[in-house]
C-alpha cells in the first residue's frame, strides 16, 4: 500500500526494525586504504618545450606534448613536465603506462574546441575510442585527456586543465537527444560495442578526464574546469586516487568526479564547484552494467576531507546509472556549502541494481534542500522489469545549518528501501524533517531538528 509520511518534528512516532549497528563496517576501512597505492614513478622530467611546445597561448603544442610522452614511455617512465605558460592543445592527450603528467604552477593546457581534432582513434571506429557514456559502452570522440588500459599513470601539478567547453561544446547538450536514443536502445538490444561507434553528427560531449581500464591511476593537485561532459571520469579502473583537485564549472552534466565501475577508489582533499553533482558513483547503465554483458560494479569509494561548495542536485550522489551495483561506499570529514542534496542514492525500476553499505559520518553542511535523498522511482519511473535494491544506508554524526528535509526515502510498493539510519544529526532549521514512502527499517539515533530530540526506541 502507498502511504506518505511528512512528520512534523513534535509529533515523531516511528516503528523501527533491523539494527544499523551490525552493518556500520568503519572497521574495513583501513583494508581497503592499503590497497589504494599511489604510482610511483622514475625520477627523470620530460620538459614539453624541449619537444617544442610554446606556451603563449596561441601555439598549437599538441604534437609536442604527445612526443615527449612517447619519449618518456619509451625511456621507462618518469615525469612530462608543462612548466608555466599557456598551451593551447589541438585535440587529446593520451597517456602511456609509468607516464605522470605533471602541468606546474601557471601552466595552463587550453584544450581547443573544434570536435574533428578529437577523432584520433582508428579508422575501422571513424576516429572515435571506447568509451562509458552515461552508463553506455560505445564508440565517441576521444576526451580531452585519455588512457586506455595503462597502468601506473598521474596527471599531477599545480597547473590547470581548460576545457573551454563554453566555446563550444555546451551547446551540443540541445542536440545529443536523438543519438542519446539510439545509444540506450543499441544497449537494450544487445549491439556488440564494436558496432556502437558515434562522434561526427551525433552531438555526444566528451570527458574531460577519463582513464579506461586502467590500474594505478593518480589525479592529483590541478585544477579542472570547464569541461565538456563528466570532468574527471575514471571507468573500469582499479587503484584510484584523485587528491587535492579543485573541480569547476557551470554547464550541465559538468559532475566533478564520478568513478564509474571502478574497484579501490580514495577521492580525498578535493574541492568542488559545479552545476551538476559534485561527485557520482556509477556502474553501467541497464543491460551494459549487467555481469553476464560484462558490467561491472562500482565499489570500495572512500571519500574524505573534501569541500564541495555548490552542487545541484548532489554532493555524493550514487546513480542513476548503476545497474551493475555500487557497495562499500565512506563519506567522512567533509563540509558542503549550498548544496541541494548532500546525500543522494537514485535508480529505478527500468535500470535495475543495488546499492549497499552506504555510510557518511562527520560531515558539516551549511544549507541543503534535502540532507538524504533516496528515491527508487528517479525521473518518475515507477514500473519496469528490474526494480532496484537498496539497503543499509547509514549516516552519523552530521551537522547541518538549514535543511527543507532531513531525510526523503522514496521506494517501490513491494521493494521498500532497507535499513537506514541516522545517528547524531542535527539540523538547525527544517521545515518537513521526514518524508517517507515504502521505506523499511528506518532508525533514528539522538536526531535533533528544530532545537528538538527525535530518539528511536
Amino acid at each position: 500500500m502507498r502511504s506518505l509520511l511528512l512528520v512534523p518534528i513534535a509529533a515523531v512516532t516511528l516503528v523501527l526494525c533491523g539494527s544499523a549497528d551490525a552493518a556500520i563496517g568503519w572497521e574495513d576501512l583501513p583494508a581497503i586504504l592499503a590497497r589504494i597505492k599511489t604510482p610511483v614513478f622514475p625520477d627523470r622530467d620530460f620538459d614539453v618545450t624541449k619537444f617544442g611546445a610554446r606556451g603563449d597561448g596561441a601555439t598549437d603544442c599538441r604534437k609536442a606534448i604527445g612526443e615527449a610522452i612517447d619519449a618518456c614511455a619509451k625511456a621507462g617512465g618518469g615525469r612530462v613536465v608543462v612548466p608555466a605558460g599557456h598551451y593551447v592543445c589541438n585535440g587529446p592527450i593520451h597517456l602511456r603506462s609509468n607516464v605522470n603528467l605533471h602541468v606546474a604552477k601557471a601552466a595552463a593546457i587550453l584544450f581547443g574546441t573544434n570536435p574533428d581534432d578529437y577523432l584520433v582513434g582508428d579508422a575501422a571506429h571513424a576516429g572515435c575510442v571506447l568509451v562509458m557514456w552515461e552508463g553506455t559502452r560505445c564508440y565517441n570522440y576521444s576526451p580531452l585527456i585519455y588512457a586506455f588500459q595503462q597502468s601506473n599513470i598521474a596527471v599531477t601539478g599545480e597547473g590547470t586543465l581548460d576545457g573551454q567547453c563554453g566555446k563550444g561544446w555546451a551547446a551540443w547538450r540541445k542536440q545529443q537527444g536523438p543519438a542519446q536514443k539510439k545509444m540506450r536502445e543499441m544497449n537494450h538490444a544487445g549491439v556488440p560495442v564494436e558496432q556502437r561507434i558515434f562522434g561526427k553528427g551525433n552531438f555526444i560531449r566528451p570527458a574531460l578526464l577519463e582513464p579506461y581500464e586502467c590500474t594505478g591511476v593518480l589525479i592529483e593537485g590541478v585544477t579542472v574546469k570547464d569541461s565538456p561532459f563528466w570532468t574527471i571520469h575514471p571507468t573500469r579502473c582499479a587503484n584510484v586516487t584523485v587528491r587535492g583537485v579543485t573541480s569547476t564549472g557551470n554547464t550541465w552534466n559538468d559532475d566533478g568526479c564520478n568513478p564509474e565501475s571502478c574497484t579501490d577508489v580514495l577521492i580525498e582533499g578535493c574541492t568542488f564547484d559545479t552545476r551538476d553533482d559534485n561527485i557520482a558513483i556509477k556502474a553501467g547503465r541497464d543491460n551494459d552494467g549487467w555481469a553476464a554483458n560484462g558490467g561491472r560494479p562500482c565499489e570500495n569509494i572512500i571519500i574524505r576531507n573534501c569541500h564541495f561548495r555548490r552542487g545541484a542536485p548532489g554532493g555524493v550522489s550514487v546513480g542513476s546509472e548503476m545497474s551493475g551495483d555500487v557497495r562499500n561506499v565512506f563519506v567522512e570529514k567533509c563540509t558542503m556549502g549550498r548544496v541541494e542534496r548532500p546525500f543522494c542514492l537514485k535508480a529505478n525500476p527500468d535500470r535495475g541494481g543495488v546499492i549497499e553499505n552506504f555510510r557518511a559520518r562527520e560531515v558539516r553542511i551549511d544549507e541543503c534542500e534535502c540532507l538524504l535523498r533516496i528515491e527508487m522511482n528517479y525521473k518518475n519511473q515507477t514500473t519496469g522489469a528490474y526494480p532496484p535494491v537498496f539497503r543499509e544506508i547509514h549516516i552519523e554524526n552530521v551537522t547541518c545549518t538549514k535543511a527543507k528535509t532531513v531525510f526523503h526515502g522514496v521506494g517501490l510498493p513491494g521493494h521498500p528501501v532497507q535499513k537506514v539510519s541516522l545517528k547524531n544529526v542535527t539540523v538547525a532549521s527544517c521545515e518537513v524533517p521526514l518524508k517517507t514512502e515504502n521505506v523499511a527499517g528506518l532508525r533514528l539515533d539522538n536526531v535533533k531538528v528544530n532545537g528538538q530530540s527525535v530518539n528511536a526506541p
